[in-house]
C-alpha cells in the first residue's frame, strides 16, 4: 500500500513540474494552503511514511516556487496603472523640435523688427 502511495505522489509530482494548473497557482499564493499542505505533509509522514513526506514536501516546493508574489497574471493591475499613470504624448521629438525653432525664429523677427 505504502509503495503505491509513494508512486503515485511521484507521478503527481512529475505532473506538477510539467504543467502546474493555474488555480493551483493562484492558490499557493494563499496562506491557508500553506498550512492545509504543512499539516498534510506530517500527517503523510506519520501514516505512511517519510517517502511521501518528503514527496508532498517537493510538490509544495514546486507550487510556491512557479507562484511570484506581487505579480498577477490578470491585465486588472495593468489597468490600473496605465490610469494613474501621466498622459503619454502622441508627438514625437521631431515635433516638438520644430516647434521650438519656429517659435525661436518668430520671436527672433520679433524682437528685430521692434
Amino acid at each position: 500500500m505504502k509503495n503505491y502511495v509513494n508512486l503515485g505522489l511521484l507521478a503527481l509530482l512529475a505532473v506538477l513540474i510539467n504543467d502546474t494548473p493555474t488555480y493551483l497557482k493562484e492558490m499557493s499564493n494563499n496562506m491557508m494552503f500553506k498550512v492545509v499542505c504543512i499539516v498534510c505533509i506530517v500527517v503523510a509522514s506519520t501514516m505512511y511514511d517519510s517517502l511521501s513526506g518528503i514527496l508532498l514536501g517537493l510538490m509544495l516546493i514546486v507550487l510556491l516556487h512557479q507562484s511570484n508574489e506581487g505579480f498577477t497574471e490578470s491585465n486588472e493591475e495593468d489597468e490600473t496603472l496605465e490610469e494613474e499613470s501621466a498622459p503619454v504624448s502622441t508627438q514625437n521629438i521631431i515635433d516638438n523640435d520644430r516647434k521650438l525653432k519656429e517659435q525661436a525664429e518668430l520671436n527672433k523677427v520679433a524682437c528685430s523688427s521692434e
